[in-house]
């Protein structure tokens, strides 16, 4: 290692070779740095990824109807797919794994907006019929009063809870909404609540500007009889959400005369395995 002649013959094999020796500098050189921008871009993804991620639940799961795409029993494809409150006992009874189930709502149909009225003002929100278990899916926080209860299910209440955008536009700054009355439809909801979410981008805005309402008012005031739009629904730690998807599928199926064969009758989303590819990915 210190031996002086074996210096001297390196040293002098490098001067004799200037060009090679450049070049082999600036090849280990490049490697390295560019080994180095691809670990950071990497990490630097990975960080933005589930930093955007970490506010949304990584096991919650959507299941909605579509339309069947198989005849089954002498019916004809083309018939949609209507849940409703039945539903609801039957997947908590029927699917082990699931922590908690909401049935949901919206007006104007999925992703829709409707207007929504106070004191002269007008904007257009997500109004959403919805049961007190949606706050597991959704990471909401509670900014100013409360989220909606059992009691406002059973008896039909009158009342919302309403996202932080909502709140911006339909009320003064410094004035508390809560106590507050909004008219949707004609109908007069008193605001019980603000929240906000933590998830980032379009969820996080989609939830700024959604008004909540209990299932049950929603149904009646909005002329919805017993129907359930989709469901949401968040998986027990030690249950496979995929499992536990297909599960609720072929319940649904079979109480709605679906052929379990057909893909196309029901929708899915499964954050869980959405979360797990992504990591896939990272690996």
């Amino acid at each position: 290692m210190f031996d002086f002649d074996t210096w001297q013959e390196i040293f002098s094999t490098l001067r004799r070779n200037k060009l090679r020796t450049f070049l082999t500098a600036a090849g280990v050189f490049w490697g390295v740095f560019m080994l180095l921008v691809m670990l950071a871009f990497g990490h630097s993804w990975q960080s933005g990824v589930t930093e955007r991620m970490s506010g949304s639940t990584r096991n919650a799961v959507f299941v909605w109807g579509q339309s069947t795409s198989l005849p089954f029993k002498g019916m004809q494809p083309g018939r949609p797919v209507i849940f409703d409150n039945s539903d609801v006992a039957a997947l908590r009874e029927g699917v082990p794994g699931i922590a908690y189930l909401a049935p949901r709502n919206q007006a104007g149909g999925f992703m829709g907006g409707f207007n929504v009225k106070r004191a002269g003002k007008t904007g257009n929100f997500g109004v959403m019929g919805d049961v007190p278990d949606i706050r597991h899916a959704l990471t909401i926080v509670q900014k100013r009063g409360r989220f909606l209860d059992d009691l406002d299910i059973a008896e039909r209440r009158k009342v919302a809870v309403i996202g932080d955008r909502v709140e911006e536009m339909m009320f003064s700054p410094g004035e508390d909404p809560v106590g507050q009355y909004l008219s949707v439809r004609g109908v007069y909801f008193e605001v019980v609540g603000v929240v906000r979410s933590r998830d980032q981008g379009f969820q996080g805005e989609r939830q700024a500007n959604t008004v909540h309402i209990p299932l049950s008012t929603f149904q009646q005031a909005f002329n919805a009889g017993d129907r359930v739009g989709w469901f949401t629904m968040t998986v027990d730690p030690g249950s496979d959400t995929l499992g536990v998807e297909q599960d609720v599928k072929r319940l649904l199926a079979a109480r709605h005369q679906v052929d379990p064969a057909d893909g196309q009758a029901m929708g899915s989303f499964n954050a869980g395995e959405m979360f797990g590819k992504m990591q896939k990915v990272f690996g």
